[in-house]
């Protein structure tokens, strides 16, 4: 009985059908940061509920006929990403500030999918999906996409545990071991990533956790570690893995006469293979654990470089006082630092509490091609969205600049929160690079609107039931209460 049993496991275990990728990267950033990007992806041929390694979760999301996902990406990232020192994400699809969720379906979407959806991974992510009131619909790569924003929804480590727990092996063996909350979440900038494809007659998610990490902050010195950033290290690998890989990038080598930033990785009998400027370490196969470092022996304080190199394309988005008090004019400004013209799509939603005025709507600097569409939904619902396809020519500018009016609300219509502002999600930047599409973001946005003194409602609400309060009493006791006239009795003479 017990051989057929373990004969059943085997031939189940081969039979299988999904399959668990891991690996690590780190990329030193110019300005003495390091990147630091986990990437998780779990494979299936078929969507059922008997997976080996699939999360079930995520088996019922995609199985749910009232959702109908087709393909699905959520972040959840605090801090903002400084494209000009840093680049690009590893992540093309990370970068953005607080929440963003996108996603298409197999037919057409509906309000009713979009609430479930939001609803479902509000309770998966421990996340307030469900409060986006911004969600447009954006055509991009051929599909129709529903697309959503919260800026100021930040992760936290409640976050983090709901990510971990899709993992197969969890926090206990693999590179999961490496992800270590108080770490990531003293970065300068984090964000937690899942995408999800439904793929011929399967599906295939990728978990993608990235953080920038600072090791100059503490003793203003360039060198760092895997074992200083991240705290923990890998002890065993992740059985149900079929990979886990690390690539350590390595800085740029030095030049001649700089011996301040000669660099050297330790321990040099490390089990990684090094080339093409990254160390290439096999987890299944070290018998040490992870603990690559690099050092700079000639350079007692990190000094930040007087140039540096700029990525492809810049883009700022800027708020300037307008003509009158409650007006102001957003400037958005997409720089191509490139020899060749670049074809860029640009959209941004504007909450309804703000309203554009469309015959200040300008753009210049593009090509003859450019073409825009604004989006104006229901009164006091809807954000205004706008849609921007443009060519940048080479080493030039592209503008795009509105004016906007601060609306004094009605009093119903005020959030609870009204005094700290109202938050604009950040623009978002698409362009081809490399065969990929990447995503660059603006920095959301924070309006102060006319408020109104609200104190003082509560004080005539609080004084009001005060006197109703005491009144009420004093005739509630005349009309209920019966009086009775009580003879008096004498006492009793004494002799």
């Amino acid at each position: 009985m017990i051989s057929w049993l373990f004969l059943s496991f085997i031939f189940g275990y081969v039979a299988s059908t999904d399959s668990f990728n891991e690996y690590l990267t780190t990329n030193p950033l110019q300005d003495g940061r390091v990147d630091v990007g986990f990437n998780f992806t779990i494979t299936d041929s078929e969507i059922s509920p008997h997976t080996n390694l699939f999360p079930l979760p995520l088996v019922n999301l995609l199985r749910s006929p009232e959702i109908d996902i087709d393909e699905l990406h959520l972040s959840l990232s605090a801090g903002i990403w400084d494209y000009s020192k840093w680049h690009y994400p590893h992540f093309p699809q990370l970068g953005s500030s607080g929440i963003e969720l996108w996603v298409s379906h197999n037919s057409d979407s509906t309000p009713t999918k979009w609430n479930r959806l939001v609803h479902t991974l509000s309770g998966m992510f421990c996340a307030s999906f469900s409060t986006s009131d911004n969600a447009h619909q954006v055509e991009l790569k051929g599909k129709t996409w529903t697309h959503a924003q919260i800026a100021s929804q930040l992760p936290c480590t409640e976050n983090l545990t709901p990510f971990i727990a899709l993992l197969p092996c969890k926090s206990s063996a693999g590179l999961g071991q490496l992800l270590n909350p108080h770490k990531l979440f003293d970065a300068d900038y984090h964000s937690l990533g899942l995408s999800l494809y439904r793929t011929d007659n399967g599906a295939r998610v990728e978990i993608m956790i990235e953080a920038v990490m600072n090791p100059t902050r503490v003793n203003q010195q360039r060198q760092y570690s895997t074992k200083g950033m991240l705290d923990r290290s890998v002890n065993s690998p992740c059985p149900l893995a079929d990979s886990s890989k690390v690539y350590f990038n390595l800085p740029p080598t030095p030049q001649q006469g700089h011996d301040e930033d000669l660099w050297v990785v330790l321990p040099e009998d490390h089990d990684g293979e090094v080339k093409d400027g990254i160390v290439d370490l096999d987890i299944m196969q070290s018998v040490k654990p992870l603990a690559l470092s690099v050092v700079y022996p000639f350079q007692e304080i990190f000094t930040y470089p007087k140039s540096i190199t700029n990525p492809p394309l810049l883009i700022r988005r800027d708020q300037i006082a307008g003509p009158i008090e409650e007006t102001m004019l957003v400037r958005t400004v997409v720089e191509n630092t490139e020899d060749n013209d670049r074809q860029v799509s640009y959209f941004h939603s504007i909450p309804w509490q703000i309203e554009p005025w469309l015959h200040t709507f300008t753009i210049n600097g593009g090509l003859n091609d450019t073409s825009y569409k604004h989006s104006l939904g229901e009164a006091k619902k809807d954000p205004y969205k706008l849609q921007v396809n443009a060519t940048i020519p080479a080493h030039s500018q592209l503008t795009i600049e509105c004016l906007y009016q601060r609306q004094f609300l009605q009093y119903a219509d005020y959030a609870p929160d009204i005094h700290r502002g109202v938050d604009i999600p950040p623009g978002v930047l698409l362009f081809n690079r490399d065969d990929e599409t990447r995503f660059q973001y603006t920095t959301p946005l924070l309006i102060d609107l006319a408020t109104p003194d609200f104190s003082m409602p509560y004080n005539v609400i609080i004084i009001t039931s005060t006197v109703i309060a005491l009144f009420f009493g004093s005739v509630y006791n005349i009309l209920v209460k019966e009086f009775q006239l009580i003879p008096r009795k004498e006492k009793a003479k004494t002799d």
